[in-house]
């Protein structure tokens, strides 16, 4: 019994001294043979081998090639190896990145080894399918596994977020799940300190504002010093996009929290695009938070998003400082309407749980207030009834009427399969249904204005 304690912690010892190195990369060489990989690595003067059986190609692209590997003699754990690693991608990053997270996420969610040269690979425990996989083939689960899932990602968000780290790029493909319970994975947009450029969707505010300041688009600047005095770095925006996305793959199959941007004009990571999407938060900021800028021409919002009438109608009283985060939350939820709402016990629902969500993009927010609010919502959800019954959705609208006419409505879940990420050289958002070029949204009677921004051009801004 001895001896095997003693083996174990020797064992031990030596991953943690891997593990250590890991931080700049560690010197090493990988040779396949077939469907068998050898990693050899240098430790203490001396070279040690670990061999590997290739046993799935999960992918490729732009990040380089993902493989799924078992340790040579040992069938139950399984890991990932990714080869072809450039340096100038993300996932160059993941290994050094992964480190920050030592003590704060379990082991089995950090990189393992990364090597340390251009076109270098890295290798991590698997750790099951991303949601986006798991539950495009089990969509029958996603009602029954729905509370479990977000809670525990939410839980993952909090901690990390707590000790002042940040992932940057929340959406379904970076979020796996095994034996019920969830990982986070890819980290290369982790950041500490303050949160970061991510896609359109995982950005808060100030990831934001740090990429119009990347790209030096600064229409904008002389506010974001006092934007910054109130607005929290965050990766809560991306978990609400997630659970919207999670709850569509009932009835679709692709991220549907990119047609809601592209609908606004939102799919690029061109100037006006990222402008629009400064605009739009700031849009949706408590009144009481937008002294900060002189008032902009709000026009063109208003022929986009339905009315505070229209608003109140669907989710009752509300503060009237946060009238236009709920208009945003109501065209969400026409959106929702058309797709997943089968009867009026699920009207309800998703009314409460879009009000409860509208925290998500509050500068307050506060964590511990909406913990609550949310695990009692999404509980509720696997009960819904499936039943498809007639249900009355009064309205009583003095904003834009809401048109019955769907026929150009954009198709979730077409051909858009790959999601654009900086870096790469997928400049837009894939479009969830036809033509791209005009980004209107007719159908939902809200106006077909070209333009999100606040004002005739984000050029002639008054700060």
């Amino acid at each position: 019994m001895l001896n095997t304690k003693k083996k174990y912690l020797k064992y031990k010892q030596k991953y943690l001294n891997l593990k250590k190195m890991i931080g700049g990369g560690i010197d090493a060489s990988y040779k396949k043979n077939d469907d068998i990989l050898t990693l050899t690595y240098r430790i203490d003067d001396y070279n040690k081998e670990i061999k590997y059986r290739i046993i799935d190609k999960l992918g490729e692209g732009n990040y380089g090639i993902v493989h799924k590997i078992i340790k040579d003699g040992d069938t139950k754990n399984t890991f990932i190896f990714k080869e072809g690693i450039r340096n100038d991608y993300q996932s160059y990053k993941e290994g050094i990145n992964s480190n920050l997270l030592k003590n704060i996420l379990d082991d089995d969610m950090l990189v393992l080894f990364q090597g340390k040269y251009e076109s270098d690979f890295l290798i991590s425990t698997y750790n099951g399918n991303d949601l986006l996989k798991e539950f495009n083939k089990n969509k029958q689960q996603i009602k029954k596994k729905y509370a479990n899932t977000t809670t525990q990602l939410l839980e993952l968000l909090h901690t990390i977020n707590k000790n002042n780290i940040f992932h940057n790029d929340i959406k379904l493909e970076n979020i796996t799940i095994k034996d019920d319970k969830v990982y986070l994975i890819d980290f290369g947009f982790l950041t500490q300190s303050k949160s970061n450029i991510g896609t359109f969707t995982s950005m808060s505010y100030n990831g934001v504002i740090t990429l119009l300041t990347v790209y030096n688009f600064n229409a904008y600047y002389k506010v974001f010093p006092k934007l910054k005095t109130f607005l929290k770095d965050t990766d809560i925006v991306g978990f609400f996009y997630c659970c919207i996305d999670l709850l569509f793959l009932t009835e679709t199959d692709d991220y549907s929290s990119f047609n809601i941007l592209h609908s606004l004009n939102i799919s690029t990571y061109k100037e006006d695009d990222i402008y629009r999407l400064f605009d739009l938060f700031y849009f949706i900021l408590p009144e009481s938070e937008r002294y900060i800028m002189e008032e902009p021409d709000y026009s063109k919002y208003d022929s986009k998003l339905p009315y505070k009438d229209t608003a109140k109608s669907i989710f009752g009283n509300f503060p009237d400082e946060n009238t236009n985060l709920f208009r945003f939350m109501a065209y969400i939820y026409y959106k929702i309407k058309l797709y997943l709402i089968k009867n009026q016990t699920q009207q309800i629902w998703y009314k409460d749980f879009l009000k409860i969500m509208s925290a998500c993009f509050l500068p307050d927010f506060n964590y511990d207030e909406f913990k609550k609010d949310f695990e009692n919502i999404v509980s509720q959800f696997s009960k819904l009834p499936d039943d498809i019954t007639p249900y009355l959705d009064y309205c009583s609208c003095t904003g834009p009427v809401l048109g019955s006419d769907s026929s150009s409505i954009p198709v979730l879940g077409s051909d858009s399969s790959s999601i654009p990420v900086l870096g790469s050289d997928s400049s837009s958002i894939p479009v969830l249904g036809s033509d791209s070029s005009s980004g209107s949204d007719s159908s939902f009677g809200f106006g077909s204005g070209p333009n999100l921004g606040l004002g005739t051009s984000h050029r002639s801004h008054t700060i």
